[in-house]
């Protein structure tokens, strides 16, 4: 499950680090879009094999959140 929350303009791109982390089963991601722009997430496991690939869409600016249920692999 992926939820996106926008609401304050950002000065710089800044990918936030995961939170909580180390986490079991979801964690949120936060970034910030200071242009709008395409915005592609892949997380890779350790072997360096895609394991998820969301949000690829067009953005608009702001700071955003999205959660990551790693239970429903796909």
């Amino acid at each position: 499950m992926c939820k996106n929350v926008s609401s304050l303009t950002a000065e710089e791109f800044r990918l936030n680090q995961n939170y909580p982390n180390p986490f079991n089963p979801t964690t949120k991601i936060r970034y910030d879009l200071p242009n709008s722009d395409f915005v592609n997430i892949d997380i890779y496991d350790i072997k360096v094999f895609k394991v998820k690939s969301f949000i690829n869409t067009n953005q608009g600016t702001g700071q955003r959140v999205v959660t990551w249920d790693a239970s429903q692999r796909v």
